[in-house]
């Protein structure tokens, strides 16, 4: 029975090195060209003496002489874990999964969540330790890492169904949405300057999309590896 168990965790830590090699490797020129962009903007506000902080990185609208403003870092703060994360999911599941077809899918899907879940992750707690921790709410920061990780989780698992661009505008198109229109639930409070306090929409808004993507899995019959 050890020997059983022994086989079984060598062969995730096996398979989950595999996929990180696969996943980042696929990314990775993606996540250096974002975070050097994202490092030059926050250094470029950062000067001695600002006032600029976390929460100013991620305010969205402001409103000036009572014409609002685009929030263009804010969008392209917000969107990066997309547009990091790409056809990484896709590829490693619908290219490289047959080639480990022994592999039990849900361990392999599991990975790879684990993974996406890292970008999710890292990005806000990088960007907070850039900006020194200045002016941070911390009810805003962990709805923010929430909403990421289960933002991206189904957008990857969007991927396996639909090809990984049109996926890409569709989110964009609904984050440029949610900065012309307000009260749209979960992306609204994502920008600060709408942030007050978590609500009860925002969280059945989360659970429904979970909802979803649990549904979604249960296609995965459907779908055309490569």
């Amino acid at each position: 029975m050890k020997e059983g168990k022994s086989m079984h965790n060598n062969l995730f830590w096996g398979i989950f090195k595999r996929n990180s090699y696969l996943f980042f490797g696929n990314i990775k020129y993606r996540l250096i060209f974002v975070l050097l962009i994202q490092l030059i903007l926050i250094e470029s506000f950062l000067s001695p003496g600002s006032d600029w902080s976390f929460m100013t990185l991620l305010r969205g609208v402001t409103e000036l002489s009572q014409i609002s403003s685009f929030p263009f870092v804010w969008l392209f703060f917000i969107f990066s874990p997309f547009l990091i994360i790409g056809d990484g999911f896709q590829e490693l599941v619908k290219k490289h999964y047959p080639l480990v077809s022994s592999v039990p899918l849900k361990i392999y899907l599991f990975i790879g969540f684990f993974l996406v879940s890292s970008i999710a992750c890292t990005l806000p707690f990088l960007w907070l330790l850039l900006t020194l921790y200045k002016g941070v709410n911390l009810s805003y920061f962990f709805y923010l890492v929430i909403t990421f990780i289960i933002l991206t989780l189904f957008f990857s698992i969007c991927t396996l169904f639909f090809e990984n661009t049109l996926v890409q505008l569709i989110f964009f198109s609904l984050f440029i949405l949610s900065v012309t229109k307000k009260g749209i639930p979960v992306l609204d409070r994502l920008m600060t300057c709408r942030f007050n306090s978590f609500s009860l929409l925002d969280l059945l808004s989360l659970l429904v999309i979970a909802v979803v993507a649990v549904l979604l899995l249960k296609q995965l019959s459907r779908i055309d590896f490569y």
